[in-house]
Parts: structure tokens; sequence; C-alpha cells
């Protein structure tokens, strides 16, 4: 298990290349919408808000203190805002656009944000246990045929209910304990050749 200290700093090395490639690239590129009606630059504004201030709570989780920094209160808009604006140096254009653009930020539910980190660890490793079972998973899918992904979902998850925890059902699933191991070969082998990193 590595110190918050490590952690800490794998979080900024990860994210340290994850933007060099994006230094790369011209005004046009950061236009281009990607993703719903957000361009590139509005996906990369999200991403930043996220990273600066999720490793902020981290940080201030790991000395003891309110995850939300001081001054801030989520049940105010405006004082939100202007708080965002004062730690980022960007005033977003409209609540909806500020700290309405996701109901984990008007809520002040920061801590929720570690689910979704969670549910990528249990899908990455649920489904390379998958497909070590099922190794011609993927033509299935090209023919349209879901069919052995429910039947292996049904047998050795969703077949046992709320009967275990998480970590216990996921070991159960795939004969070994949470791991980042999985999530970090999906990522690497999805990113590194889209990014060329």
């Amino acid at each position: 298990m590595a110190t918050k200290t490590e952690a800490l700093a794998a979080l900024d090395s990860g994210y340290q290349k994850f933007r060099a490639p994006l230094a790369a690239l011209d005004d046009a590129a950061y236009a281009e919408t990607w993703l719903g009606t957000w361009n590139l630059s509005q996906c990369l504004a999200h991403m930043e808000g996220w990273y600066r201030e999720m490793t902020a709570a981290i940080e201030r989780v790991g000395r003891g203190e309110r995850p939300t920094p001081e001054g801030v209160d989520y049940s105010d808009a405006d004082a939100w805002n202007e708080k965002f604006a004062q730690c980022f140096n960007l005033k977003p254009p409209s609540n909806k656009l500020g700290c309405l653009q996701d109901i984990h930020w008007s809520m002040g539910g920061i801590g929720y944000f570690p689910t979704y980190t969670l549910g990528n660890l249990y899908a990455a490793q649920i489904f390379e246990k998958v497909l070590a079972d099922i190794p011609d998973l993927y033509d299935s899918f090209a023919k349209g045929d879901l069919s052995p992904l429910k039947i292996w979902l049904n047998t050795n998850l969703h077949a046992h209910g709320a009967r275990y925890e998480a970590a216990e059902l996921c070991e159960r699933a795939t004969g070994k304990p949470l791991s980042a191991e999985p999530l970090l070969r999906h990522l690497e082998g999805k990113l590194r050749p889209l990014y060329g990193v």
C-alpha cells in the first residue's frame, strides 16, 4: 500500500503525463466538440478542476481536516463560484456551467468521487477475468451476441445478490483481491496508442 505522499506523487505524475501531449494541439483542436456539446477546452477545464480539487481534498483528509476548502459553502452558489474563480483564475459564465454543472459539487458530495474510481477498479478486474474465461468474447460482441457475458455475470456476480461485500465478491469472482493493476493495464492499453505516450 502506497503512502499518502506516494499516492499524491503518482497522481501528479500521471496528470502531468496526460497533459504533455496536449501542448502540441492547436487552437482549432481545443475548439472541436469532443463530448456532447463540450469542446476539448471545456472538457479539460472540468478535468483540471476535478484534479485540483480532489488532490487538495485528499491532502486535507490525510491531515484529518474537512475535505472542502475553508470558506466554501456548497449551499451558496455565488460563494462557491467566487472561491472557484479565486483558486483557478477562471470565472464560470453561469451557475449551470459552474457549481451546478455536476450534482456532486453542488450538494457538497466530494467524498462521492472516489466511488467512480472504485467502480472502475472493480470493472477492470472483473472484465479482465471475463476475457480470461471467455477468450472469444469480442467475437461474440461483433456478432451482436452478449449472452456469454450475461451468463458469466449471472453465474459469478448476480447470483450472489447482496450476500457478500464488494471486495469479497470481487475476490470470489476473479480469484484475487481488488488491485489497481487491471485498471492500469486497461488504461495503458487504451491510452498509450491513442496519445502516443
